[in-house]
């Protein structure tokens, strides 16, 4: 029996220009971040808006959208913030489900593989549909009982586009007296998602930008 991968899940990478990357680090040390909870104990600066940063992140987003959806559709940030990590913060397990493209910019970078972003989808032959969740599979080889998993080390001045759907975090940080800063952000559509000329459905969605330049 010979094992291959057919199908995977593509990321999108961008890379911002290095007058920008120093100029946002810069901008993002200075903000007071809040405890974000007790559990994870990291911490978050939330509704964060820097007009050239997300200059860079709607280009990036244009350029990707055009490959895949509708030119009349526009996908506008609507939710961005900060989060700075230090020595025991971590990143719990969660997901973006009120999104349509996730965006995480990687403000600093490292190679403590203890910072990674790892991200988590379950294994296709051992996912019960809910529809059928009263068939108890008893599964012999207890790795695939496992989520595919990937990881993304963070390179500084990088943003990354993924998936809404896909679990993501990051280990308690043990060994670096560091900090790590990511910016993330999401987008909604807008504009016209219907198909037929009888039926037009129309979606606004109220950007950052939208918010901090009234």
């Amino acid at each position: 029996m010979e094992k291959i991968d057919v199908i995977s899940i593509p990321f999108y990478k961008f890379k911002a220009e290095s007058s920008l990357i120093k100029q946002v680090y810069d901008d993002v040390i200075k903000l007071n971040f809040e405890i974000e909870n007790l559990d994870q104990n990291s911490f978050v600066y939330p509704n964060f808006y820097h007009e050239k940063l997300f200059s860079f992140f709607n280009d990036s987003i244009n350029e990707f959208k055009n490959h895949i959806f509708k030119e009349n559709l526009n996908f506008p940030i609507v939710d961005c913030w900060v989060n700075k990590y230090g020595r025991m913060n971590k990143l719990r397990k969660h997901k973006h489900s009120n999104s349509i493209i996730c965006g995480l910019y990687y403000v600093t970078g490292h190679t403590n593989k203890q910072t990674s972003t790892i991200f988590e989808a379950e294994n296709p032959w051992t996912f019960v549909n809910p529809n059928i969740s009263s068939i108890n599979l008893s599964v012999n080889n207890q790795n695939f009982m496992q989520s595919l998993k990937g990881e993304i080390l963070p390179e500084e001045g990088t943003l990354v586009l993924f998936p809404p759907g896909l679990f993501h975090y990051m280990a308690p940080i043990t060994k670096s007296n560091e900090f790590k800063y990511t910016i993330a952000f999401n987008t909604f559509v807008d504009g016209e998602i219907s198909d037929s000329n009888s039926q037009i459905l129309s979606i606004k969605s109220v950007s950052m930008q939208e918010r901090f330049n009234k």
